[in-house]
């Protein structure tokens, strides 16, 4: 899934939990927002392979840490951003 999807997502949830009647976003909810959110992908990728599009996809380059290079037009590869996980 994207950044956007992801956050789309969070957008759904929260709106599932501003809805509800205490204002309490529970599992089942989250739940039922992220099997939605499947479906919904499962479809538009079903109906893309159907008409023959299908998901645009980019060919990483290869690089020693696995990670795809960002490249600026011109200049280069850009060192890569430092990753700092999220403890929630």
């Amino acid at each position: 899934m994207s950044g956007l999807k992801i956050a789309q997502l969070a957008v759904s949830c929260q709106a599932t939990a501003y809805t509800s009647e205490d204002g309490v976003l529970t599992e089942a909810m989250l739940d039922t927002c992220v099997r939605d959110f499947i479906r919904q992908h499962q479809q538009k990728m079903h109906l893309l392979k159907s008409d023959g599009l299908g998901p645009r996809t980019s060919t990483p380059q290869p690089e020693s840490s696995g990670r795809p290079q960002l490249m600026e037009p011109g200049c280069g590869p850009l060192p890569p951003l430092p990753f700092r996980s999220l403890h929630i």
